[in-house]
């Protein structure tokens, strides 16, 4: 009877052993019930131990205890020893939740900021050809995890639209008559300035911009004319300063993505020269009719 007795009395020590190696539990930075997810923190893999426990069973509240824990898994499947009786208190009334396993720093924030990149590399975009589409990323916290939603943002990508025709003709108007200017500076087109008038300038018509400099010079000179706009025949008003030669340079243009800025054609020169003593046909004084035979 008395080596009952002895048994009788080591029989909680012994419990209270087994419950700390077989129903492990505590509460080790994070809690863990079976398979637990620790995002945004890590799985800690191995054992671990859990301090200060009372255990809570028929034979009353015996602690505190420091048992071990042992963890495996991923981040997002990490499992846990879990057990019951366990207790936060000496008198057993606080039940110890099961933690253990996840860990690493206080994680905080979620967000992220987007950048303009591959299909849409612009941040801005100004004229024809921009087109927009969103650029995202996935929202982290300050460890790195990723915590749910997305920042977006406008970006842009610049197609280049083609540009306008070189100009087919250049053409200088005195008063109302026309003349089709030369390409050719060697042979200019010869303009009569007998009787003066108002002179103008002008390309052929086009839907899109006109740019037109006038020079007093074959090459370089001076600037005549500087004009970039809609009207096609300028000045608009009043009229070109004469020049006994000329250089009149054409070209047309549209607008362009990223800036809106003007997007020309190829440049077609006419070349002129002005006469104000071009002497006029004279009249016949008097006819001679010879007559063979």
């Amino acid at each position: 009877m008395r080596k009952s007795k002895n048994f009788a009395s080591i029989f909680p020590l012994l419990l209270a052993f087994l419950l700390g190696v077989s129903f492990l539990s505590g509460f080790f930075k994070k809690e863990v019930i079976w398979s637990y997810d620790c995002t945004p923190k890590s799985c800690y893999n191995g054992w671990n131990t859990i301090y200060h426990v009372w255990i809570g069973n028929s034979y009353g509240c015996n602690g505190p205890y420091n048992p071990t824990y042992y963890c495996s898994g991923g981040d997002t499947t990490c499992t846990g020893t879990s057990g019951t009786g366990y207790y936060v208190d000496s008198n057993c009334s606080t039940p110890a939740v099961p933690k253990g396993c996840c860990y690493g720093p206080t994680c905080t924030g979620c967000s992220c900021t987007p950048t303009c990149g591959g299909d849409y590399p612009l941040s801005s975009c100004d004229g024809p050809g921009c087109t927009s589409g969103d650029r995202c990323c996935d929202k982290k916290d300050s460890c790195g995890k990723l915590c749910g939603g997305q920042e977006c943002k406008t970006c842009y990508v610049c197609t280049t639209p083609a540009a306008p025709a070189t100009p087919t003709s250049v053409s200088l108007r005195v008063n109302t008559t026309d003349y089709n200017l030369s390409t050719n500076s060697v042979s200019p087109t010869i303009i009569d300035y007998r009787n003066g008038g108002t002179i103008k300038v002008f390309s052929n018509s086009t839907t899109t911009n006109y740019k037109y400099d006038v020079y007093n010079a074959y090459s370089g000179g001076t600037s005549l004319l500087d004009y970039s706009g809609t009207t096609q025949i300028q000045p608009t008003s009043g009229s070109l300063a004469y020049s006994p030669i000329g250089r009149f340079e054409a070209r047309h243009y549209n607008f362009k993505c990223p800036d809106n800025s003007r997007n020309y054609s190829g440049t077609r020169i006419g070349y002129y020269c002005m006469e104000r003593n071009v002497k006029p046909p004279t009249t016949p004084t008097g006819m001679n009719m010879t007559i063979d035979g």
